[in-house]
């Protein structure tokens, strides 16, 4: 329904449609992320008219949909949509001759920075409705159909300021794999070259640098045009290609203070400049966009359709590993894709704890003391009054925490030594101009590890914390960790600070040490005075180091404040102090990361239908003590039924001799035929031949499949039994298959699978108990209630059967053998349970007797016993 009424509505007031609402209906063949667009047309009584254009995306966005449609048919997909049928497949085409290509260099009049040219079209390329043999490329990452001239020499726009799409100040039409301020020098720079066997121009950007970025680190990319003629679209417009063959994406903009500048602009835009689609702008992507990685590709096409689904499948579903300390050992994930479509997947190493959990330890303490007193600062905020105040910290070193970090001082043996680093003369200023304010997101230039996540920006508090989920304005510090926001965190010295007021922030990517370094210098308190210099040093390695210069405390004092880390969520972290006496000038503390034991060698793939891909995981124990290790590995895919897997990972460190335990398993499947309404019980024996105890746990996919322990322990040289019931109550006649999955440590067999086979047959003429009326499977003197309540106009007996054909009456009621069911026979069943005869079924349909479970006694029992020569 696309019409309302909204009723009269008053001078200032307002209406509702409720009463004639509008009604959006989405087809089962549109997809997540599919972009719609509307216009509410409104009509007054008066004549008045007025247009509002709005948007609706349809369900939950994920990187695996395109991203689209604009309001021409325009989509873009990236090779992460393999579940769609336009998405495509990087395959590079490198075209530069220095590297051994066919294409020729793109010569620029004017620079080799900043500079654009006209060059001419081997095909028509359709764009936007609209034909052009011609087009403008510019140094900056883009071409466009804006052949204006800004100035009397004949320069054309290069547009070397990235912005948002759709940007009316851009070039006309401009279509962008990689829009920012680029340059080139010697054998680098832009290169063309007409593929004719393929029917597609190419357009390559090798290794242009940012001038202002540091490290000068080379971007190469390049944009694909299809020829319509041999790759048609329903429009007909040409079919757009953008492969990344290096990506860094680390523009720094110093030229405009107001423009974000620090990132590339993808993206393309209709030649009115008001139409278009953004993938990604200031590293903000859309949900849609997978992010700028070498190996991605994305094309730009009017063209839909879904295509056949993957199916993941892979092998070992766990890892349980066991080396002596100092040693390796490799292992192998096979991932297959046994599905139709093309197989998009990410994978994703995690350690959960760095030492198996331990009942005893539960979750990290924090300072459980008592305050020693309570203080309020003269000029405090309102809300800051009676801060308790905690004994002095005494311990020079800390940790564990759940996830595996420990922290040490400069004041300990063997901790880190206090050397500050001065950053003010290279670094980038930071301004917060308001109390309790942040700057942010800040790129760092490098990838950090923090706890099970890596980031490569941050937030800089002026309350003196990073964080990476966002900036916060809390200026009343918390204890660590403390599920309260804010959470995943870096404090130096959580405290009210007011940088706004007085000293400097700047920070300073090291690109010669991968490491990034934030100082505060001669910051003071809210209320208080003081004069406070610190740093935080985050290392590529996930080591952080927090140092102290002078730390002048003024009237608040030093023991007032928060140092230490904490997970995102807030449960788990390290905290060094709060509420105590602990900082002082010249200190640094050090807080170090768990040892990554677990790596492989690949982290995303795309496989073609019927195809596999070997992922070879390392786990070492160079640097471990003795202990049990856990992980995970997560396996993010496009496979619509199994979206996101997780495989556990147990690694045993040990001194000694290797000592593991053997699974042995008396079957490897189950076959049964059972009738309609039965129950079958099944035994395996789970035997331990090896020299450890085997841990082991159950499951199973199917509701009629049940198993018993679903978990245990099986000592050396014994063995358990194991009880497995197939239920096919309320299951008809069918064949059905399921699965019983085992888990153990055996590091052989981590994962076993027992496939299950059941055949549940058809029950021939009536099964029902003799006088059973109320359907209990039993005859009582509830029966005879129930029947003469019928008679009354109460409940019919509860099981029916036909007889003769085109006759069903209720055969379970009839105990005289009349082959009917009426009063006679509720007094024969009154007679019956008075000591008469015994109940009589009708001759022509006698019960085919009622299947009920096994009786208790007929159901095997779990139990350990040793194993049986």
């Amino acid at each position: 329904d696309g019409s309302a009424d909204f009723g009269t509505i008053t001078i200032g007031g307002s209406g509702s449609n409720t009463g004639s609402p509008f009604v959006v209906t989405v087809g089962s063949n549109v997809y997540d992320g599919h972009n719609v667009n509307f216009n509410l047309a409104l009509n007054s009584s008066s004549g008045a008219i007025a247009n509002k254009t709005f948007s609706a995306v349809v369900g939950t966005v994920t990187s695996f949909n395109p991203l689209g449609p604009d309001n021409y048919g325009y989509y873009m997909y990236d090779n992460t949509d393999a579940s769609y049928a336009p998405a495509p497949f990087y395959n590079w085409a490198e075209i530069s001759p220095f590297e051994g290509g066919s294409g020729t260099r793109i010569s620029f009049p004017f620079s080799t920075d900043d500079d654009a040219v006209v060059i001419s079209l081997p095909f028509t390329l359709r764009y936007y409705g609209q034909n052009f043999n011609y087009t403008l490329v510019s140094i900056n990452g883009f071409i466009a159909f804006d052949t204006a001239r800004y100035d009397m020499q004949g320069h054309h726009w290069p547009s070397f300021d990235n912005n948002q799409i759709p940007e009316p100040s851009a070039p006309d039409g401009i279509i962008a794999p990689f829009w920012d301020d680029l340059e080139y020098a010697g054998n680098n720079g832009v290169f063309k070259y007409y593929d004719t066997t393929n029917h597609r121009f190419i357009i390559e950007w090798k290794n242009c640098t940012h001038p202002n970025a540091p490290g000068n680190h080379p971007e190469t990319f390049q944009l694909i045009i299809l020829d319509p003629a041999y790759y048609p679209t329903p429009t007909g417009d040409c079919e757009l290609i953008y492969q990344y063959h290096t990506v860094y994406n680390d523009d720094t903009d110093t030229w405009h203070p107001e423009s974000p500048g620090l990132y590339c602009t993808v993206g393309l835009q209709n030649l009115q400049n008001n139409d278009g689609l953004l993938y990604t702008y200031d590293n903000i992507y859309n949900a849609a966009a997978a992010p700028l990685v070498a190996g991605r590709a994305i094309k730009v096409t009017t063209a839909t359709g879904i295509a056949p689904p993957p199916e993941l499948s892979y092998d070992p579903a766990a890892f349980v590993k066991h080396v002596q300390t100092g040693e390796s050992v490799q292992d192998t994930l096979q991932i297959s894709n046994t599905g139709q479509g093309i197989l998009a997947f990410n994978l994703h190493l995690t350690a959960d704890n760095r030492l198996a959990p331990n009942p005893k330890r539960g979750l990290p303490e924090h300072n459980q003391s008592q305050p020693i007193g309570y203080v309020t600062t003269p000029g405090s905020k309102p809300l800051e009054v009676n801060q308790p105040i905690y004994p002095p910290v005494i311990l020079n070193q800390g940790g564990p925490d759940i996830y595996g970090n420990h922290w040490i001082d400069s004041d300990e043996q063997g901790g880190p030594v206090y050397n500050w680093i001065d950053i003010s003369g290279v670094g980038t200023q930071v301004f917060i101009t308001s109390d309790d304010g942040y700057e942010g997101p800040i790129d760092i230039g490098m990838n950090f590890p923090y706890y099970e996540n890596t980031y490569s920006s941050l937030y800089i508090n002026g309350n003196g914390s990073l964080t990476f989920d966002g900036g916060f304005q809390e200026w009343e510090n918390t204890d660590i960790p403390n599920t309260a926001a804010p959470n995943n965190l870096l404090s130096m010295l959580w405290d009210d600070l007011s940088p706004q007021i007085a000293g400097s922030i700047y920070y300073y990517y090291d690109s010669a040490n991968s490491r990034f370094i934030v100082s505060f210098i001669n910051t003071p308190f809210y209320s208080g005075g003081g004069d406070l210099t610190f740093q935080a040093i985050i290392y590529s390695t996930g080591r952080i180091v927090f140092q102290y210069g002078n730390l002048d405390p003024g009237t608040r004092g030093l023991n007032q404040c928060t140092v230490g880390i904490e997970n995102p969520d807030g449960t788990d972290g390290l905290q060094v102090a709060y509420n105590s006496d602990y900082l002082h000038n010249s200190l640094a503390l050090l807080f170090i990361p768990p040892v990554h034991w677990m790596s492989c060698n690949i982290s995303s793939g795309a496989l073609l239908p019927g195809t596999s891909m070997p992922a070879i995981l390392n786990f070492t124990a160079a640097e471990l003590t003795e202990g049990i290790y856990t992980g995970h590995i997560t396996i993010d895919s496009n496979d619509p039924d199994e979206p996101v897997t997780t495989l556990p990972v147990t690694f045993t460190v040990s001194s000694g001799p290797i000592q593991d335990p053997d699974i042995q398993l008396s079957v490897t499947s189950f076959t049964e035929s059972i009738p309609e309404g039965s129950v079958k019980y099944d035994t395996v024996y789970i035997s331990n031949a090896g020299t450890a105890q085997l841990n082991y746990v159950f499951g199973d996919d199917r509701s009629w499949i049940t198993v018993l322990p679903v978990s245990g322990d099986v000592p050396v040289a014994l063995r358990d039994t194991i009880v497995v019931t197939l239920d096919a109550t309320g299951l008809p006649a069918d064949d059905y298959a399921g699965n019983i999955s085992i888990s153990s440590n055996d590091p052989d067999q981590p994962a076993i699978n027992l496939p299950v086979t059941l055949t549940v047959t058809g029950i021939g003429g009536c099964h029902y108990v003799v006088g059973d009326a109320n359907g209990s499977n039993t005859f009582t003197g509830l029966d005879v209630t129930y029947s003469v309540r019928y008679f009354k106009g109460g409940n019919a007996p509860v099981y029916s059967c036909e007889c003769t054909p085109g006759h069903a009456w209720y055969v379970a009621g009839d105990v005289n053998g009349s082959c009917t069911f009426s009063g006679l026979d509720v007094t024969y069943m009154v007679r019956y349970f008075k000591g008469g005869a015994a109940p009589i079924p009708c001759a022509d349909c006698p019960p085919s007797g009622l299947l009920a479970p096994f009786a208790p006694k007929d159901k095997p029992t779990p139990s350990i016993q040793p194993i049986l020569n």
